[in-house]
């Protein structure tokens, strides 16, 4: 798959997820609006596999950084309640 490089945040319009067991990694691919990946993500460590699984599952709008190989939430209030 292409990669689109970028150096500032680019909203995460979709995203697709994989586990290989028998691997013990997962992968995610970042889509932007125009459903060219961003980032193809190799994540080892289960745990911060369900965190990145977490955000892009239950936050929006969500941000991609190359530069740091970061995901980010928009800014929302404090004490916020998801409905």
């Amino acid at each position: 798959m292409e990669v689109k490089k970028v150096n500032e945040f680019v909203n995460v319009e979709k995203y697709h997820a994989s586990w290989f067991f028998k691997k013990h990694k997962g992968t995610i691919y970042l889509f932007d609006a125009n459903h060219k990946v961003l980032k193809t993500l190799e994540i080892e460590d289960p745990t911060e596999f369900l965190v990145a699984i977490d955000l892009m599952r239950n936050e929006k709008p969500i941000w991609y950084y190359d530069v740091e190989t970061q995901i980010a939430t928009g800014a929302e209030p404090t004490g916020e309640e998801e409905g």
